[in-house]
């Protein structure tokens, strides 16, 4: 029974150590995706997450995009 409770704090030891590294990488992981992020927002890559919603009146339709349509 004696070697119960050293054999428990080793356990807890080591549970804390995992939560600890988990806890530590979670957050250097978020600084570098951060800094990762407004690394190329700083040198003018501002809209480079828009996706679609163009006008179709403000730029000229490919042939790809034309190719597609029907005449009808």
């Amino acid at each position: 029974m004696a070697e119960v409770v050293p054999a428990g704090l080793w356990g807890l030891l080591a549970g804390s150590a995992l939560l600890l590294g988990a806890a530590l990488g979670t957050l250097v992981g978020a600084i570098a995706y951060t800094a990762g992020n407004l690394w190329p927002a700083r040198r003018g890559a501002r809209h480079r997450k828009r996706s679609g919603h163009r006008s179709s009146k403000s730029q000229p339709e490919s042939a790809c995009s034309t190719a597609g349509r029907s005449a009808w």
